[in-house]
């Protein structure tokens, strides 16, 4: 395992290291102390990863769609590194380097600088959508800095493949404000008899620029999304609601999430990590199998989608308290068990009523089996074989009532399923409405 304090100064000659890597690629044998610990790491990694040592060029580049798709993916790291790298096409120009802004996976965003260097990096696809991580590229500051998160440099000879080990470079790596994750790499390369070694302080201070306009950047974007959030948040619900940024972290909880996701099994920690992922404008599941997609919509604002909301269902919401009961064949009135008079007067009287295309008032205590009668009453109606749905009108507030009665369409309003949701006046259509707890609906 290499130390933190070689990772950017080597103190072996070039000729030694290609003395020392001709002799592991060819019998496995790593003398010690023969070369740095970061570089007799990353050649580990290459060999197990069955890179060709005389490779001249990476062996990966992305097609222009996928190309397009990481571009969208990454516009966030594009737009805050967009004033280094114009200041890097103008500062670079005639210095023999250029700069590159790779993805977290290693792949070639942005490259900018001197034009020749840039035209020799097309030599070894040291350009856009070309794949620089260590399994496609051998030993590189790129790939490498993706493997162990510190600044390195990689001078000629200490690179795995052939065809590159003319060049010197040197990489940090980019991590997100809030998570931490590394969300890609600053490079700067070019071939070695011309390479400044100054440029390990100028990528490190450029990659702290880049991290210190995201964090400005994520403010803005999260503001602008709290904004679009707030009537969900501010209306009363027993829903669990969760608001997340495009990158699926989580930004916002309501105060019924933890107990709501305990109820299912699941922990809520309260922290940042990645809960969904939007890819190519589909919604992609990460890690959350207990998470349903018509739980999630996308937060718009305009034409730009600025994050999702999650909103999952109470047990003691309207949300699920809908529920559907099959027709049944059977007399759901021989279910009730009693003999008293007043208990048989009831039954005798729900079952002239049955009969009857007329709406039902069935009064009584909580618990006192007012659902049960509702049951059997559609069970012995001329609406037997349509559904019987259950609506907890005690779940309801004021603002839902209107769709969860009526429903809504699609985009009705932030949250709302996609697709829109029928309404249960309509669900129960051939069947009958069951609307429990009828008297604790606001009006």
């Amino acid at each position: 395992m290499g130390n933190s304090s070689d990772y950017l100064r080597s103190d072996t000659s070039p000729r030694q290291v290609d003395k020392a890597w001709d002799m592991y690629v060819n019998s496995g044998v790593l003398l010690e102390n023969s070369i740095r610990g970061v570089i007799g790491d990353s050649w580990a990694r290459c060999i197990e990863g069955g890179v060709d040592p005389s490779s001249m060029q990476t062996r990966l580049m992305v097609d222009d769609a996928v190309y397009q798709t990481l571009i969208n993916k990454n516009s966030q790291l594009l737009k805050a590194a967009k004033p280094v790298m114009e200041q890097a096409s103008d500062l670079l120009a005639e210095s023999g380097s250029m700069m590159i802004l790779a993805d977290r996976d290693g792949i070639c965003l942005h490259v900018e600088g001197d034009r020749k260097t840039v035209e020799d990096g097309h030599d070894i696809h040291l350009c856009k959508r070309a794949n620089w991580s260590e399994h496609a590229a051998g030993t590189n500051a790129i790939g490498t800095v993706l493997s162990v998160g510190l600044p390195v440099q990689i001078n000629t000879t200490e690179h795995f493949c052939e065809g590159i080990k003319s060049w010197t470079c040197t990489a940090m790596v980019i991590r997100d404000p809030g998570s931490q994750e590394i969300i890609g790499v600053l490079d700067l390369s070019g071939l070695s008899s011309v390479f400044s070694h100054h440029a390990q302080a100028l990528v490190v201070e450029a990659a702290g620029r880049i991290e210190s306009r995201l964090v400005r950047i994520k403010l803005e974007e999260t503001n602008r999304l709290l904004n679009a959030a707030v009537t969900t948040f501010s209306s009363p619900t027993r829903d669990a609601v969760m608001l997340l940024d495009k990158n699926g972290c989580l930004v916002k909880a309501n105060e019924h999430v933890a107990s709501n996701l305990a109820m299912r099994g699941v922990k809520f920690n309260g922290k940042g990590q990645s809960i969904i992922r939007y890819i190519n404008n589909d919604l992609k599941m990460s890690k959350t199998e207990w998470l349903r997609s018509e739980w999630i919509e996308p937060v718009m604002e305009g034409q730009d989608q600025l994050g999702s909301m999650i909103i999952i269902p109470s047990p003691h919401s309207a949300s699920i308290a809908t529920r559907a009961t099959l027709p049944s064949d059977t007399n759901s009135f021989a279910d009730i068990i009693g003999s008293s008079s007043i208990l048989q007067k009831a039954v005798k009287k729900a079952q002239r009523l049955a009969a009857l295309p007329v709406p039902i008032l069935i009064q009584g205590e909580t618990g006192v089996g007012k659902e049960v009668f509702a049951k059997a009453i559609h069970a012995t109606s001329s609406n037997c074989k349509g559904p019987l749905i259950t609506l907890n009108c005690g779940g309801l507030s004021r603002d839902l009532i209107t769709s969860e009665l009526f429903g809504y369409v699609e985009g009705a309003f932030t949250g709302a399923v996609r697709g829109g949701k029928m309404g249960k006046i309509e669900a129960a259509s051939g069947g009958t409405l069951f609307l429990d707890e009828i008297g604790e609906m606001p009006l």
